[in-house]
């Protein structure tokens, strides 16, 4: 059984699955807004090695605030937080893509 945690507490209405934001598809123009029924969590998709956006590729609803909030802070925040690290630090890289001696202290 799924942990209430893990448990997806949203509708996942767009092109681009929220779970498959990554380095090479991030979320970005990001707007959340109350709607008639639920609240409204949308995204353009920017593929940084090809320099494109695709307008409004991803959209998740739900009826809870704090469930897009929670589902953004899982998914798109930490690609921020790397993003941010090595613009301040390296910016020797693509900004959204982990450093190497990173990878190799997960494993």
């Amino acid at each position: 059984m799924m942990s209430e945690e893990d448990q997806k507490r949203y509708i996942d209405d767009g092109i681009m699955p929220l779970e498959n934001a990554n380095e090479m598809n991030v979320p970005v123009n990001c707007f959340l807004c109350k709607g008639k029924r639920y609240w409204i969590w949308s995204a353009d998709n920017f593929m940084p090695r090809k320099s494109y956006a695709t307008p409004g590729a991803y959209l998740i609803k739900s009826t809870r605030k704090k469930d897009i909030i929670q589902a953004v802070r899982k998914y798109v925040v930490p690609l921020y937080r790397v993003a941010l690290d090595n613009i301040t630090e390296d910016c020797e890289n693509y900004y959204w893509e982990r450093n190497e001696d990173e990878n190799t202290d997960s494993k």
